[in-house]
């Protein structure tokens, strides 16, 4: 008895589940083009040759083998290693996943910026408040020694004027 075919809605569904989406799909596409333009770099000739001299000089075809061998086991790890992670990370529901904007804080810049230095800045409010404390002292004393100056302004004054008659 063949099996039963599901309906075609939910095989739409299973395939679109399959195929990756376009992030996914672009993200394999620039690992692969970045993966072979590292190896392309690696496996060029002269670069390899130029880091074994002496093996190249004595047994060229050997080191040809040898780097095509390392090239092809590095791509192998390379490829097998980022499809490990893909599917770890699991990209392709991701994408049909609606993605929630991040929570904005509630509190202002500086409210927030006040909060974090309250500690630090604690010790030199007690000294500017000592300060200030003086400095409101030493005009409270200036200003009266200013209303007795003009007091006395005034009587001199007003004697003067007494004395010259107007």
């Amino acid at each position: 008895m063949p099996a039963e075919e599901p309906p075609p809605q939910q095989q739409k569904q299973q395939q679109q589940q399959q195929q990756p989406g376009p992030r996914a799909t672009r993200l394999h596409e620039t690992y692969t083009l970045a993966l072979t333009r590292t190896l392309a770099k690696i496996s060029a000739p002269d670069v390899f040759a130029a880091c074994y001299p002496c093996i190249e000089k004595g047994a060229g075809g050997l080191l040809a083998q040898v780097r095509a061998q390392m090239v092809g086991k590095l791509r192998e790890k390379c490829e097998r290693e980022f499809e490990n992670i893909v599917v770890a990370r699991d990209p392709r529901n991701r994408p049909r996943q609606p993605q929630q904007p991040p929570s904005h804080h509630t509190v202002c810049p500086p409210q927030i910026l006040a909060a974090h230095h309250a500690a630090h800045l604690l010790p030199h409010r007690s000294v500017l408040h000592a300060k200030l404390d003086n400095a409101r002292a030493r005009n409270a004393r200036l200003a009266r020694l200013v209303r007795r100056q003009r007091r006395r302004r005034g009587l001199c004054s007003g004697g003067l004027r007494a004395w010259w008659g107007m």
